[in-house]
Parts: C-alpha cells; sequence; structure tokens
C-alpha cells in the first residue's frame, strides 16, 4: 500500500477519486507511520482492503457498505462459537477509516461518500478494572512455577509491561547505582527512555537472579577430522530466563495454571500493572508520581488504572454521616439559647 501511494501522483484539482488501497497507503505513508500504533493501524487497512477491495473508491462507499462491513465483522466467530473480533476493536476500525476519509476531503482534496462514522460506533464494555489484593498476590507467587516466580514479583514491584520484563537484560540493570532502564512504547522511534530506581527489595530479588547457578546447555557439534564434540554454553544475557533462554510469552500458560491453583479468576498477567498501579494510590503515592513511574503520556491512563478498594470507600463514606451534622447543629442551638 505504501509503496504503491508512493508510485501515485499528487492529486492537483479538487474532486478527483481515490481508491481504498490508494487512500489507506498515503495515510500509512503521511501520518500512521510516526504513530506508536502503526502496526495496529496498517492491521486496520488490511481488513478494510480485504472487505471492501483495494480498487473501490471512497465516493462509492457510504452509510450501508459502512454498515456492511461493521455486520460481517462482528458475525466472525471461531469453532467455539466466541468472536473473533470485539466491538472495541470494530471502533477502532472505524476510527482509522474516518481519518483516511477527513484527510482524502480536506487535505487530498478527494471524492468521499456521505458518512455519518458516529451512528455505526458500537457499545463498548467498560475499561477493564481487574486487580489482586497483596494476599492474593502471595498466593499467586507460592503456586506459580519456579521459573515464573520471580517475573511476577518484578511486575509487581515496578509495574512495566510484560514486554520490557521479557526483553529486560543485565546490560540494563545497574545495581551499583540502584537503577533499571527500559525502552517504553511511545511516538519517539526506539520507544521512551525510562529509568527507574531500585528499591531494597527489588536489588533482594535482582541479585538473587544474578547469583543463581549458571544454566549451561549441551550442544554437539562435529571437530577438524568430524568426530563428535561436546561443549556447553553459558545462559544468555537476559535477566528472565528458562533453562537458559529468555522467557517467552509462551510463559502464560503457567501464569493461568497458577491463577487456577490460587483460586484467582479472570485475571490476566497485564492486570499485575493495575494491580502495582491500584496498590500505589491506595498507599498514598501522588498520582502524578504514578504516572511517572507507568510511564503514562496522559495522566487519565493512569486514572483508569488506579483504583480504591472497598475499606478506602467506606471510610470516605462515613465522612459524610448525618449524626456528626445533627449534633453540631444540637450544640449550636444550645448556645444561641444560652
Amino acid at each position: 500500500m505504501r509503496s504503491k501511494a508512493l508510485k501515485t501522483k499528487h492529486f492537483g484539482q479538487a474532486k478527483d477519486r481515490i481508491t481504498l488501497d490508494i487512500a489507506c497507503g498515503k495515510y500509512l505513508l503521511e501520518h500512521a507511520q510516526f504513530l506508536k500504533s502503526y502496526k495496529t493501524v496498517r492491521t486496520h487497512c488490511a481488513h478494510l482492503i480485504a472487505h471492501f477491495g483495494g480498487g473501490k473508491y471512497l465516493d462509492a462507499i457510504g452509510n450501508k457498505e459502512i454498515n456492511g462491513y461493521v455486520s460481517a465483522r462482528r458475525v466472525l466467530v471461531n469453532e467455539d462459537g466466541r468472536r473473533l473480533v470485539s466491538d472495541t476493536t470494530i471502533n477502532r476500525e472505524m476510527e482509522t477509516f474516518r481519518k483516511i476519509f477527513h484527510l482524502a476531503r480536506d487535505k487530498w482534496e478527494a471524492q468521499i461518500g456521505a458518512i455519518n462514522f458516529r451512528e455505526h460506533r458500537l457499545r463498548q464494555p467498560e475499561a477493564r478494572t481487574r486487580w489482586i489484593t497483596s494476599d492474593e498476590a502471595e498466593t499467586l507467587i507460592e503456586k506459580a512455577a519456579d521459573h515464573l516466580k520471580p517475573v511476577i514479583r518484578f511486575a509487581l514491584l515496578t509495574g512495566v509491561r510484560l514486554s520490557n520484563i521479557t526483553g529486560l537484560k543485565w546490560s540494563d540493570v545497574d545495581l551499583k547505582h540502584r537503577e533499571i532502564r527500559f525502552r517504553i512504547k511511545s511516538n519517539i522511534p526506539g520507544g521512551k527512555l525510562l529509568e527507574l530506581p531500585i528499591t531494597d527489595e527489588l536489588a533482594d530479588l535482582l541479585e538473587g537472579l544474578r547469583g543463581r547457578p549458571q544454566y549451561r546447555k549441551r550442544r554437539m557439534i562435529k571437530d577438524a577430522t568430524g568426530k563428535p564434540m561436546i561443549y556447553t554454553v553459558n545462559q544468555s544475557d537476559y535477566v528472565f530466563t528458562f533453562r537458559g533462554e529468555p522467557i517467552q510469552d509462551s510463559f502464560k500458560k503457567a501464569f493461568r495454571t497458577a491463577c487456577t491453583a490460587a483460586k484467582i479468576e479472570d485475571f490476566r498477567f497485564h492486570d499485575l500493572r493495575h494491580t502495582a498501579a491500584s496498590w500505589m494510590i491506595q498507599r498514598g503515592v501522588p498520582i502524578d508520581l504514578v504516572q511517572e513511574i507507568l510511564g503514562h503520556t496522559q495522566i487519565t491512563t493512569t486514572k483508569k488504572y488506579a483504583h480504591r478498594d472497598k475499606t478506602e470507600k467506606l471510610n470516605a463514606m462515613r465522612r459524610m454521616t448525618l449524626q456528626q451534622t445533627e449534633h453540631t447543629n444540637l450544640t449550636n442551638l444550645k448556645v444561641g439559647g444560652g
């Protein structure tokens, strides 16, 4: 799509027609490639082209066609009858399409169909707010496989994303100066640098991993004469490993097993990040500082992850008691009558 857009002449006259594949290519080339969500947007464009066809003109796509696209995406199911595409995903695809349409109209001066995108927006479920208590966390760690225990602890102590954990190398860890460097999701090419201090508990965890016995993998090669020869190699430079190899997303199955053993339902690995944020808020850490630790650009994102527990809400509502108000009024009456 992008290469085709490069070969396409610029639209010099108003109301030129433009096909969907050219419009998607121009959008990816001129705008989306600078976004951290580029890969996702590229996927959205691929789905749009797969449904409508790349040669479809934008002015031939109206509310009827958009309704057909939304319906077709909603009925996709797997062998178990479960939906493959959520309403949230469809809304995001429509948002990408809306941006393409507006650029075609306002910047590229091309003809577009008459579409009211607001009418096609689907109702989305509320933002996920799942987190666990410290007691549940300890039970989860206890039930987890040995190679998973430090991963869970690290996630709870730092609040970083899974990708930052699996990609963490010892070269990013400075135990002497108590600091860890991460590259987190950002519009900046290569990601934004996030530096977090190492607490005493985090230092104990990392030093324990650093001091673990070297895992040696046996490999067989042949010497110059062709005779088989066995040699060993040390574990990788990654902090979190399993059998000498960097730990991968495949451990999610082991995580689900640990959750089942701990009797914790509807809990994903990313919810450990929600949990870390919630704990910090509940323990009095200012929300703007939580935002900085989590590496959020917008504080609204941090607020979504920060949840008050039932006890805090109860204590806050107790301050709204009518008894204190009534007592104060009675006292004032006695003073006034004297």
